[in-house]
């Protein structure tokens, strides 16, 4: 009688043996910036298929598994390469990959380059000088193998055919043509020189070429398929169906928002005023207006498969202007709106209707708004609640948001900052007050999970809560010269508040990746670069700016 094979047995313990082998394979070389910036890649995680394919082949071939480990590295490494270089601006302009901001965002793009580079090199240094054991015709033969797919036979080819069929209709030799190059040609290495570690024959070679293509074509009509039914669980398969992101999504949060949304290939239509904004940059459909006119509210909205919902008037101070006017804008809107929608809404509220509470806060405690905005937003949630909308309960936001909209500077990570580089001291009263924060990032990542879920109500979504003092203390650490004033002053900001994060853990696979150090290091960039010359400015503060002018809105 022949034993089970147990394949996910099997899996667990060949992905624990390259996991090891990646971690060895970066030693303490200088530059550490460089290794870094490797690392970083490399050991991202991944579910490890192709390093685990070469060792079943090189094993099905009749060898040794673990004469074959260096060269599942080297393939690992091909592989981390190409991502990192796929993702850079240049190339698909990806912000997250396997869970956490792409390379670039982290350490820049020029080191970014850099580190694939090495990858790269290093993975020919892996078979040549790091496979003790295994004789040297197969080496070199395993070589030729990987220097053929990672090169314009291969991954650089379909790249380039990739990007230059990029906006048009291609037809199915072409299609494949990119498939097989891009994603199959790394996959089908990974078989061929696990089998040529093993000493396979001319024989199981080309029968193992045949199944590496059909793996390839397969694994990339997977991804294929999900990537698509993404989207269509929102959009349908009705042609002509759009996304709409009504106002200010040329914004702080809006524009970060049409940005993935657009990247993640929904149809998008902008509604907005440009309160903030002298014009409109983004490449979907815009339509400029004003959600209070009766023009918006007409028959065509339900052309719509989805709302995001971000027209307000933003902060305590900005609302406590005129409170007839953010009611409103605020409130009076979306009542009207959710007369005539009978579709999927995504609205953006607040932590702060939690206003001043101890103990951790969940989506079932209490509230207590202090304040216009927190109140005007409260009653929104109230009359969404029987509706098909999800509600998210933002934290303080915080980092860089993309390239075209003003960032503010009235939210205490950027302020803390701008003035830490400009006035070298930050000024922090009280400092005990918690607040959940946010990157703006990931307030865009929730609501693409929202607009394909099919979940309905109330979610917090944060970061991390932390005490004032300690987000100054740790803005403190990249700017070096600046210096911390704490004042026993009392604060006239009152809130006081710390939210759990494990709903939208739970039932939206939701987790903020975007931590403070690095909405700290792009804030600082953003600085050195001189992008803001004022901060005082009051175009970068809803307040200052709502208070001169007026009669924009």
């Amino acid at each position: 009688m022949t034993a089970e094979f147990d394949f996910k047995a099997y899996l667990g313990k060949a992905k624990e043996t390259v996991e090891a082998a990646l971690d060895d394979s970066l030693g303490p070389e200088r530059p550490e910036s460089l290794r870094d910036a490797m690392r970083y890649s490399l050991l991202a995680g991944g579910k490890r298929l192709r390093p685990i394919l070469c060792l079943a082949a090189c094993e099905l071939a009749g060898g040794e598994a673990k004469h074959a480990v260096p060269t599942a590295v080297a393939l690992e490494m091909i592989h981390t390469m190409s991502l990192i270089h796929d993702d850079l601006p240049a190339m698909d302009d990806d912000d997250v990959r396997r869970g956490r901001p792409t390379n670039h965002k982290v350490y820049g793009e020029a080191v970014a380059i850099l580190a694939g580079d090495a990858l790269l090199t290093r993975a020919f240094e892996m078979v040549a000088l790091r496979s003790p054991g295994v004789p040297a015709e197969r080496l070199l033969k395993v070589v030729g193998e990987l220097s053929r797919v990672a090169g314009a036979p291969g991954l650089v080819g379909g790249q380039v055919v990739d990007l230059e069929s990029e906006g048009k209709q291609v037809d199915l030799d072409t299609l494949e043509y990119i498939h097989l190059h891009k994603t199959g040609a790394l996959l089908s290495a990974c078989v061929i020189t696990g089998a040529l570690i093993g000493n396979a024959d001319d024989s199981l070679i080309a029968a193992l070429r045949t199944y590496a293509r059909g793996i390839g074509l397969a694994f990339q009509i997977i991804d294929d398929i999900l990537d698509i039914t993404a989207s269509s669980e929102v959009l349908g398969k009705t042609a002509g169906k759009d996304l709409l992101a009504d106002k200010t999504a040329e914004g702080y949060v809006g524009g970060v928002i049409v940005d993935l949304l657009i990247k993640k290939k929904y149809d998008v239509t902008v509604f907005d005023n440009l309160l903030y904004e002298e014009s409109f940059r983004k490449d979907c459909k815009f339509i400029f207006g004003d959600i209070r006119d009766a023009n918006f509210y007409n028959s065509k909205i339900n052309n719509f498969d989805c709302i995001v919902w971000l027209a307000a008037l933003v902060g305590d101070g900005a609302c406590s202007i005129n409170p007839d006017l953010t009611d409103q804008i605020n409130f009076q809107t979306l009542k009207k709106l959710i007369k005539i929608y009978k579709k999927r809404i995504i609205f953006i509220s607040t932590c702060s209707v939690y206003g001043a509470q101890n103990g951790l806060l969940s989506e079932k405690s209490n509230v207590n708004p202090l304040s216009h905005y927190a109140s005007s937003k409260l009653k929104c949630e109230e009359i969404l609640q029987k509706s098909n909308s999800i509600i998210f309960r933002l934290g303080t936001l915080f980092g860089v948001s993309d390239n075209y909209s003003r960032i503010r500077m009235d939210l205490v990570v950027n302020t803390l900052s701008a003035k830490a580089f400009f006035e070298k001291k930050m000024s922090v009263f009280g400092g005990d007050q918690f607040r959940p924060i946010l990157h703006v990032k990931d307030v865009a990542r929730a609501i693409e999970i929202g607009i394909r879920s099919k979940k309905r109500g109330i979610y917090n979504l944060s970061l991390k809560n932390m005490r004032i003092i300690e987000i100054a203390n740790a803005i403190g650490k990249h700017f070096k010269n600046s210096k911390i004033i704490k004042t026993k002053i009392k604060f006239q900001d009152a809130r006081n508040y710390r939210v759990k994060n494990d709903k939208a853990s739970k039932e939206l696979n939701f987790k903020a990746i975007y931590d403070l150090n690095f909405g700290i290091k792009e804030l600082k960039k953003l600085l050195v670069e001189k992008r803001i010359k004022n901060f005082n400015d009051p175009r970068y503060t809803n307040q200052k700016y709502l208070e001169l002018f007026k009669e924009k809105i």
